[in-house]
């Protein structure tokens, strides 16, 4: 990611800034969905100078677990506008001629993500308070009413059953994608039982079908304390 592109386009999203500047631009490693990138904006409005840490998400060159991006932003801003602990969302840009792929900004929070679940070495206070934050985040976003939220562009599921059933097809193309002819025994029983299993199709309502977030792990989490 070229920060001076970077700049330009942030010099259009916020025209009341000036001597606007990206600086400590860096790739992130880990992850294999985006690429993610860490910079400081600078930048002077009514006189007065700001700093801002950011992140930016970049679509990567190639790769099978592809995602809308237009869908992903629109979920991490409902999440942010209702509370939870999730960066601020700030410009999306489909336009793969800006950055050469599709990409969007939003605030660097705060703190240092774990290697895994916790390391031993932690002080087990620490261990414990971030357990508990990751329960209370887990059960809060389970609790959520999407529709309430305008998400109903999702898909309103008529039973129980669709999401399921949606899902596992989902996974199931792009492990048939991604597998090129080789035999994958284990995962194969896996998708036929899926598929095969009687999932319970009563009619649905809104508080039945909670949202989920299905990678939530606590290298997801950053740690502030």
């Amino acid at each position: 990611m070229d920060a001076n592109r970077l700049t330009d386009y942030l010099q259009r999203k916020m025209p009341h800034a000036s001597d606007l500047r990206v600086v400590n631009l860096m790739r992130i490693p880990g992850g294999s969905s985006r690429e993610t990138y860490s910079f400081d904006l600078e930048w002077t409005e009514s006189g007065q100078p700001h700093t801002r840490p950011m992140i930016a998400r970049r679509d990567p060159t190639g790769g099978l677990l592809k995602s809308e991006r237009s869908r992903e932003y629109k979920v991490v801003d409902a999440m942010y506008r209702v509370g939870m602990k999730i960066p601020e969302p700030l410009f999306l840009e489909l336009d793969p001629s800006v950055m050469e792929r599709p990409f969007f900004v939003m605030q660097r929070m705060p703190g240092r993500t774990a290697a895994g679940a916790g390391a031993a070495a932690e002080p087990e206070a620490l261990r414990r308070a971030l357990a508990n934050d990751f329960l209370t985040e887990l059960a809060r976003l389970h609790q959520l009413d999407w529709r309430a939220l305008g998400m109903n562009w999702l898909g309103v599921p008529g039973d129980l059953a669709q999401p399921a059933r949606t899902q596992t097809q989902h996974w199931f193309d792009l492990y048939n994608a991604d597998r090129m002819h080789e035999p994958w025994p284990i995962l194969d029983a896996a998708f036929n039982w899926l598929q095969a299993t009687a999932w319970p199709t009563r009619k649905s309502t809104p508080s039945a079908v909670p949202a989920l977030h299905h990678t939530l792990n606590m290298p997801r989490l950053p740690v502030s304390r």
